[in-house]
């Protein structure tokens, strides 16, 4: 995402696999991306990668950012345009509404949402069907 854009919402799309992020830039335009989880790649607060993304630990207590979160995304396409290996920053100035949904998408695990368990096994591949039991 541009330095000058904004993220507004992040929706936990059907199926758990993706998700759909809202934009605003400076001028108000707004602009939709969808991005798949496992493109999700959290960074330190110094912008580096984590020794281990699941021990990652970015929200506080209460379920909202320590500090302003910045994720790597291996693909992105905005306005058209692909991106390799793009930053997004999630703002600690908003609300995270389930915090537990927010920190497995960060860290890139696929959500079965019939029941919302949370996949830390990586064992479903990009773009397979599966079936939610």
């Amino acid at each position: 995402m541009c330095i000058r854009d904004s993220i507004q919402r992040m929706y936990l799309l059907r199926g758990g696999k993706s998700v759909r992020i809202e934009t605003t830039t400076l001028a108000g335009d707004r602009n939709t991306s969808w991005v798949e989880n496992f493109n999700f790649h959290p960074l330190t607060q110094d912008q580096k990668f984590f020794d281990n993304r699941d021990d990652a630990e970015f929200l506080n207590e209460e379920g909202q950012l320590k500090h302003e979160l910045a994720c790597q995304l291996d693909d992105l396409t905005e306005f058209g345009v692909n991106t390799n290996d793009a930053i997004i920053y999630f703002h600690n100035k908003g609300v995270i509404h389930h915090p537990e949904l927010f920190e497995a998408v960060c860290k890139g695990y696929n959500i079965d949402t019939s029941d919302y368990v949370i996949n830390t096994a990586h064992n479903h591949r990009a773009r397979e069907g599966h079936h939610n039991h």
